[in-house]
């Protein structure tokens, strides 16, 4: 058997594997990161009645305009107000509407890219109930 750098090994006549005897440092793995935006909660589907959100960046008047606006452009919200003094959205989601969280996240990202929404709680019951 004969071992030389950058050569063969042959056995017997047959071809095995090439051989290399430089070492070379491994380099680093480049790793991606994605981000799913889309969480379980808030893809279900909110059932019909009044909600109010909390946005976590605290708006004006100005910016409460056009969170309505572009609240409303939502197929199966109505009702939609905006009040600047607790960062509060409230609508009505109507029967057989299939709005989801998402649906609402993306109408606010449009206004302030920063912003999020919270879980909606139905009003006058404390209680979330998105999907029942």
């Amino acid at each position: 058997m004969n071992l030389k750098k950058g050569l063969a090994v042959s056995i017997m006549g047959a071809l095995v594997f090439p051989v290399s005897m430089t070492a070379q440092a491994a380099e680093p793995a480049a790793y991606e990161t994605i981000i799913n935006t889309t969480t379980i909660s808030a893809s279900s589907l909110i059932s019909p009645g009044r909600y109010s959100c909390s946005i976590s960046q605290n708006f004006n008047s100005g910016m409460a305009n056009q969170l309505v606006k572009s609240i409303k452009t939502v197929p199966g919200l109505s009702k939609v107000e905006a009040r600047t003094e607790d960062s509060s959205i409230h609508f009505t989601v109507d029967h057989n509407a299939r709005v989801q969280l998402s649906d609402i996240q993306k109408r606010v990202t449009k206004v302030d890219s920063r912003a999020v929404v919270t879980r909606p709680i139905l009003e006058d019951s404390m209680t979330t109930t998105p999907g029942l």
